[in-house]
């Protein structure tokens, strides 16, 4: 083999082996980004009131930053079905005293408003 082919042969690997250290980076960054956004929605969830403290919750406000920073989805796996839901709103009833009513706009899975509606 000459010089000249022993060279081009030595680029070759080296391109090879630098596109091939591209992608384990690339693979390695991917999963961390995953792990983080999972661990974010793991703590978020952790931290989502039951609704027997939502019901005794006094402050409106307080109550509608709790609720909508969460999805339909999110809400729905951590306090089971509403006892009713449309495109716009789900209810879930709480005790015998009250429900709560979470209403969303234009099918969006965000809530935008939410309150407690005392029965009886």
């Amino acid at each position: 083999m000459d010089r000249e082919a022993v060279n081009q042969n030595s680029e070759r690997n080296h391109m090879n082996t630098k596109q091939r250290r591209k992608i384990i980076i690339a693979a390695v960054i991917a999963v961390i980004c995953l792990l983080i956004t999972d661990i974010a929605n793991y703590r978020k969830k952790e931290t989502l009131p039951s609704l027997d403290q939502i019901a005794a919750m006094e402050d409106v406000a307080f109550l509608n930053s709790v609720v909508t920073d969460y999805r339909r989805q999110d809400l729905q796996a951590l306090w089971s079905e509403p006892d009713d839901s449309s495109a716009m709103q789900e209810i879930w009833y709480i005790d015998d005293n009250a429900k709560l009513i979470v209403n969303y706009m234009n099918n969006d899975d965000r809530p935008v408003i939410c309150g407690i509606e005392r029965i009886g």
